[in-house]
């Protein structure tokens, strides 16, 4: 194929056009949450509440590692436009929804493509930039991460109390649009030099053995009894497939997730880590604005804002980290310093109880976004350099994959532990207590309306019982601290020319980056 240039500026507007598609698929995990009510009252289906968002998460976690091997397959650039194509066609059929189930299939779609996106941008990084180069770009993956995390409620809030919730889907499908013809139109990537099949027989075995473990973390103790013949027979069916999709890998010439990755020990402990962020993060994100509107009184509104020093922490550190990385060409210390902030910030907050002040929480929710965007750029870049080659695609795929399914795990299992706790709780401070656990953690503004007696005893028995599954995320957070020192540190080249650590990475020969020229 013909020599390809990609000029300073093109590379900016390529990488501008990536995260904005970065931010659609990480916004949109949570961006119909404040619309949920509405919508169940729009179809009339409360018992599929959850399963909107669910439904999303699932099948994103569940192709990210597809993808991945797909464009060390058949190219990054070809199999990043199928998944902005497929998050297009998810989100109109979800703007077109009729029904519950018809809106909860749809986001599976959007969910599937999604995870095709959050997987080739990753790629197309480690494509376009040598190993030290790529801190900066990561670092800002992970910005918009913390950024969709805090703009998804309000966005929502502001489709559904303006032109309706469907107009959410609109808008991110006519900015998906954008982000596919700009991708289409500048962005060159070397050719791929081996082009072979997937293994779709391993990939379906991944989703379907993914979805089922996910299932089985968000019916337990809510849906289904955890000893219960429902629930055993779900989990039987997990492990049974994962255990087939393990056996596949082993055997199959491209495996979707390849066993040398593991026998690696820097992919390896990345992957961990990775798996130990998103259960800590996530599994304690997921009840802090609960805890905040219960203890608190704030609406849900002010609870998703009051998340914002998770935002500052990590848009600050991961920044920073990028631009150190490049001028050091080391990682590992940011991942120790990363893992040490994570772990405090979920020790302090294991001592809040319901006369916490808010002002209190505010140094353990920075600690916490400071873990997040210090450890995972250097996380991206570890796998990425030492998958360099072949699998580089699909090793960056994988962290976000382990973080994800660390997410669900966390969130489900604090989760468990949570309800567990506060069903014991609200029996010893409200003696003959017989409502619904689930619907006092799912709907918060339901004890509002309580009695002062009552609501004042809800409130102290979910702090405690906040406190108890906290008090579990810590051994982990700290296990993951341990881990990290775990982590061998490699040299990641030579440091870039130019007089300071914050040239621009870009910045080469005429101003540009001559690639092989990669169309598909």
């Amino acid at each position: 194929m013909a020599e390809s240039t990609m000029t300073r500026g093109t590379v900016r507007l390529v990488m501008g056009a990536l995260l904005v598609a970065m931010l659609l698929a990480s916004v949109d995990q949570t961006i119909v949450a404040t619309g949920l009510p509405t919508i169940v009252g729009e179809f009339q289906r409360a018992d599929r509440y959850a399963w909107v968002i669910t439904a999303y998460l699932l099948a994103e976690t569940a192709f990210t590692p597809i993808f991945g091997k797909a464009g060390d397959l058949y190219g990054r650039k070809r199999v990043l436009q199928v998944a902005v194509v497929v998050f297009l066609v998810g989100s109109v059929l979800c703007a077109l929804a009729d029904s519950m189930g018809q809106l909860v299939a749809f986001r599976g779609v959007q969910g599937a493509g999604a995870g095709g996106i959050l997987a080739a941008t990753l790629g197309v990084v480690a494509d376009l930039f040598p190993p030290r180069e790529r801190g900066r770009y990561q670092g800002a993956y992970v910005s918009v991460f913390a950024l969709a995390a805090i703009l998804g409620p309000p966005l929502g809030g502001f489709f559904v109390d303006g032109p309706g919730w469907r107009w959410a889907f609109w808008v991110t499908a006519v900015i998906g649009i954008v982000v596919l013809a700009l991708v289409g139109a500048l962005l060159r990537l070397p050719a791929t030099p081996r082009p072979a099949a997937i293994d779709w027989w391993g990939a379906m075995l991944l989703v379907s053995g993914v979805a089922t473990l996910i299932l089985v973390l968000t019916f337990g103790g809510r849906e289904l009894r955890w000893v219960s013949a429902g629930m055993l027979a779900l989990a039987a069916l997990s492990v049974l497939l994962l255990t087939g999709f393990v056996l596949r890998q082993r055997t199959f010439v491209e495996p979707v997730l390849p066993p040398a990755l593991f026998a690696d020990r820097v992919i390896a402990t990345s992957f961990a880590l990775a798996f130990v962020i998103g259960a800590v993060m996530l599994g304690a994100l997921a009840f802090l604005p609960q805890f905040l509107q219960l203890a608190q009184g704030m609406s849900a509104r002010d609870a998703g804002l009051a998340m914002v020093p998770v935002l500052g922490g990590a848009l600050v550190t991961s920044t920073v980290v990028g631009r150190l990385i490049r001028r050091w060409g080391r990682y590992r210390r940011f991942v120790i310093v990363g893992m040490t902030a994570l772990a405090t910030g979920v020790l302090v907050l294991s001592t809040v109880d319901a006369t916490t002040a808010y002002g209190t929480l505010v140094v353990p929710l920075v600690l916490l976004g400071v873990g997040v965007g210090m450890s995972t750029p250097a996380l991206f870049i570890a796998a990425a350099h030492a998958a360099d080659g072949p699998h580089v695609g699909v090793a960056s795929a994988a962290i976000s994959f382990f973080r994800a399914l660390g997410g669900a795990v966390g969130a489900a299992g604090f989760g468990a532990v949570l309800v567990a706790r506060l069903q014991v709780r609200l029996a010893e401070q409200i003696p003959g207590f017989s409502g619904d656990v689930n619907d006092i953690i799912e709907v918060p503004r339901h004890v509002a309306a309580l009695p002062a007696a009552i609501r004042d005893g809800v409130r102290d028995a979910y702090a405690a019982s906040l406190r108890d599954a906290l008090l579990v995320a810590t051994p982990i957070a700290v296990g993951g601290w341990l881990l990290s020192w775990w982590l061998r540190d490699v040299d990641l080249g030579a440091a870039p020319t130019g007089t300071s650590g914050d040239t621009d990475p870009t910045r080469t020969t005429k101003s540009s980056v001559t690639t092989r020229s990669d169309t598909r």
